[in-house]
């Protein structure tokens, strides 16, 4: 698989940084940053940014975009656009498809958003801290602790004195992130602030497309 820019510099291995899918597509693409202009050729173009949209790009798409795939129908080709599992809408050009796909990306983060500000309102009313360390946290009315993925645990201690003492036991805090387990922590703000930068830190890792490692105009 290669891609080559649009000032026909190429072609170029896929960078090292991107981990592919078992089974790739072959082929060759233009990707055009924003404002630029692609160079004659044979291969599909794939545009970086469309009608003021950032546009998220997939190497292992034939589409060359991420959530937009080709369906050949009897009066011909169409794009159509996908999000987990749900047709957005169905376009005669991919780049239309990848702004449709774009757009509600846009619109699943603002609500996102949204609701972990309204969780943020209710936990500040019953006196919860809602950001610490310069962190927003995710807050939850369904957690004991009041903090999405926060539990509280017991810790048993040995016990140090005279044989036959019963060993004691002290309370710590735990974040949770999917398999990833982070603490034991002594507050639950704390088990909150690592489980908030953990959570950003998976999402940026698992962001869609390739928007950045393209190019742009700045």
């Amino acid at each position: 698989w290669t891609w080559t820019m649009p000032n026909g510099s190429g072609p170029r291995s896929m960078p090292s940084w991107i981990k592919p899918a078992s089974r790739l597509m072959e082929g060759t693409i233009i990707i055009v940053p924003a404002g630029g202009k692609a160079a004659a050729s044979s291969a599909p173009v794939v545009a970086a940014e469309h009608d003021g949209v950032a546009l998220h790009l997939s190497y292992t798409n034939s589409t060359g975009y991420l959530g937009v795939r080709r369906v050949v129908q009897a009066k011909g080709a169409v794009f159509v656009a996908e999000y987990k599992r749900t047709t957005i809408g169905r376009y005669e050009a991919a780049v239309d498809a990848a702004v449709a796909f774009a757009n509600k990306l846009k619109e699943v983060e603002a609500a996102d958003e949204a609701a972990a500000e309204e969780a943020r309102a209710a936990a500040a009313a019953k006196g919860l801290a809602v950001e610490a360390d310069g962190v927003k946290l995710l807050c939850s009315e369904e957690s004991p602790t009041g903090y999405l993925g926060v539990t509280q645990e017991e810790v048993k201690e040995e016990a140090e004195a005279k044989e036959g003492q019963e060993p004691s036991s002290s309370s710590s805090f735990v974040a949770r992130h999917g398999s990833a387990k982070l603490g034991p922590f002594d507050t639950a703000v704390e088990a909150a602030v690592a489980y908030a930068r953990y959570a950003k830190q998976a999402k940026e890792a698992q962001a869609p497309g390739v928007r950045a490692a393209v190019g742009s105009s700045d």
